[in-house]
């Protein structure tokens, strides 16, 4: 039986992340091995608290280990008196025969609502990110690929997370309102339109889809609203109700 869920027609719900090892999502289910693009895109609120991690993560799909480490994901870093002065997100590429890491990201604000989009495709070899609608960045990862640097969609074992990574380790003290994934590059229109238009994004190659107005509690589920069946488990998360719809800069 098919499980259909709709959501409500103004953005101000969103997962609570506790910023503690195992309060996260997770699709265990979902795969994006043998793919050549994705774009994740989400409604994200870090804050500058202090958190019990050195870094954490707050959306992504990838494996995190000590080494190797690939993925495509939304983190903070912090300062040595772990207050949290920005957030990260970006990719990492691996590669194995020297077990060599590389990043390119940029980073937002904390304490408010921001918008990101992180699209990275083998077809065209380029990582392209934005914010609030606008690409920010546009890098070119041809030398890389060719000097033998693989992408989170080269490998098997990782997955879409929220709150914690994959392991339910690496937490955020986080909000996140909805996130979406495709199995395409996503440009500048696709992206802002998305924003703009969160209970109607674009369907064409949205393969995961998830939004705070459709998790269940009661259940631990996050649904899927795309209809591809890849609800998330829910381990610890809160849904709150913010006093207005989520826009950019907003402050809590």
């Amino acid at each position: 039986m098919s499980i259909v869920r709709t959501v409500q027609p103004s953005l101000n719900k969103a997962m609570y992340f506790a910023g503690l090892n195992n309060y996260y999502v997770i699709a265990s289910s979902f795969s994006m091995y043998g793919n050549n693009e994705i774009t994740i895109l989400a409604w994200t609120y870090t804050s500058s608290v202090q958190q019990v991690a050195a870094y954490g993560w707050t959306l992504g799909y990838g494996v995190t280990r000590p080494s190797p480490a690939w993925w495509v994901s939304i983190y903070f870093r912090r300062d040595a008196s772990l207050k949290i002065y920005n957030t990260f997100f970006g990719i990492n590429l691996w590669r194995p025969s020297d077990n060599a890491g590389k990043s390119y990201g940029y980073t937002t604000a904390v304490d408010r609502w921001v918008h990101v989009a992180i699209s990275l495709s083998k077809l065209t070899k380029s990582v392209k990110l934005f914010v609030n609608g606008s690409q920010v960045s546009n890098v070119d990862i041809s030398s890389d690929l060719a000097d033998g640097y693989l992408t989170v969609l080269d490998v098997t074992d990782a997955r879409f997370s929220l709150g914690a990574n994959l392991y339910g380790t690496e937490p955020n003290v986080c909000w996140v309102a909805n996130a979406q994934v495709y199995n395409r590059a996503l440009e500048t229109n696709h992206v802002k339109h998305n924003m703009l238009n969160p209970n109607n994004p674009i369907r064409e190659n949205l393969i995961l889809w998830y939004d705070a107005r459709a998790c269940d509690t009661s259940k631990n589920i996050c649904y899927d609203l795309s209809g591809n069946g890849n609800h998330g488990t829910m381990y610890n998360v809160s849904i709150v109700t913010l006093s207005n719809q989520i826009a950019p800069g907003m402050v809590m």
